[in-house]
């Protein structure tokens, strides 16, 4: 073996690429955030429509535009609607997406638990705080619960959810099964 003209600064580059690969190690190892979407991890979107629209450039915020027999797929998210849109960062991550139509339908499957399902006139997924809000003839399911409104917030971290009527409107319907016991 050749000895290295310039030992020191060989030797610190192989600390500093030992610890490098140590802190990747590490990172590559390291679990998904708990309550979090699997499609908050920056899992690829995938889009199947009629038609698209961009506007924003590379490396930029940008919105998008599809329309026509929309789904929208993002790890453990589906979304099918007439129109739909959809914010991105800079890095290409989802921070939101809106659907609309006669209904738009979504359907969230987290790991480990049961699907939650969700139709309205309009849905607006908040990718950064994990929330939905379902707007115009309002349903979701979570699981073997039910809930009919004119307008639906659902937090997928915190389990939440909130329903109104517009002013005059019917009142909300839910459904919450029993949890039967047989006694001893």
């Amino acid at each position: 073996m050749t000895p290295c003209p310039n030992a020191r600064r060989c030797a610190c580059a192989a600390v500093l690429t030992g610890s490098l690969l140590m802190l990747l190690g590490i990172t590559a190892r390291a679990a998904p955030p708990k309550n979090k979407s699997v499609a908050t991890i920056q899992n690829p979107i995938a889009v199947r429509s009629e038609r698209f629209h961009i506007k924003g450039a590379k490396g930029k915020s940008s919105n998008e535009v599809f329309s026509g027999d929309v789904t929208l797929h993002q790890g453990d998210i589906t979304i099918h609607a007439n129109r739909a849109r959809m914010q991105l960062s800079p890095s290409g991550n989802l921070l939101s997406a809106s659907a609309w139509g006669t209904p738009a339908h979504f359907v969230q499957t987290p790991p480990n638990e049961a699907a939650t399902t969700g139709v309205a006139r309009q849905i607006v997924y908040e990718a950064r705080h994990n929330t939905y809000l379902l707007i115009g003839g309002a349903i979701l399911n979570r699981g073997t619960e039910h809930v009919k409104a004119h307008q639906i917030d659902y937090d997928v971290t915190t389990k939440t959810i909130n329903a109104s009527q517009k002013p005059g409107g019917k009142r909300v319907y839910i459904v919450i099964p029993s949890k039967h016991h047989p006694h001893p």
